[in-house]
């Protein structure tokens, strides 16, 4: 089956709003991003806003209320498309310091604190079968508790 190409593409989303953090389109070997000039109806528009899926930013959103259309100033065939919906971006994120503590005498315990390099963290000497709590120092706000058993965790 041949794909057309297409100048022009459109997400529309019926609901009341959808909210996206990043978009990429490959072309039809999913090797090649295209990346195009986003637009949305004018109703929907608020002033001052930038309006980009592109940054890889995913703090940052663009919400769709009903649709969001793409110019890629030409002709393309789009066989795949990757999204990212809103996150509040609580995973690790390269860059980031750390810091791991372990519940113990009725009160968490700093273990260890580290910069993230990549998107995981590996602490050494960690008590087996505790409660966890890992602070993103650099950024985070939001903190859950957690297990950690059999390569699994678990947040409560």
């Amino acid at each position: 089956m041949s794909i057309p190409p297409y100048r022009y593409f459109r997400i529309h989303h019926p609901a009341n709003s959808l909210q996206l953090s990043e978009l990429e389109t490959y072309d039809v070997d999913t090797t090649r991003c295209y990346y195009g000039k986003l637009f949305l109806p004018e109703s929907h528009l608020l002033a001052g806003k930038t309006y980009d899926l592109y940054n890889r930013d995913i703090t940052d959103y663009v919400e769709i209320k009903n649709w969001l259309g793409i110019d890629f100033m030409h002709p393309v065939k789009i066989r795949k498309i990757k999204y990212l919906p809103r996150t509040d971006s609580n995973h690790i994120m390269a860059g980031d310091v750390y810091e791991l503590f372990f519940y113990q005498n009725f009160t968490f315990q700093s273990l260890a604190e580290q910069k993230a390099l990549t998107s995981s963290l590996t602490f050494e000497q960690v008590p087996a079968e505790g409660l966890y709590l890992l602070k993103d120092k650099t950024r985070g706000t939001e903190h859950r508790i957690f297990t950690y058993k059999d390569g699994q965790v678990f947040f409560w």
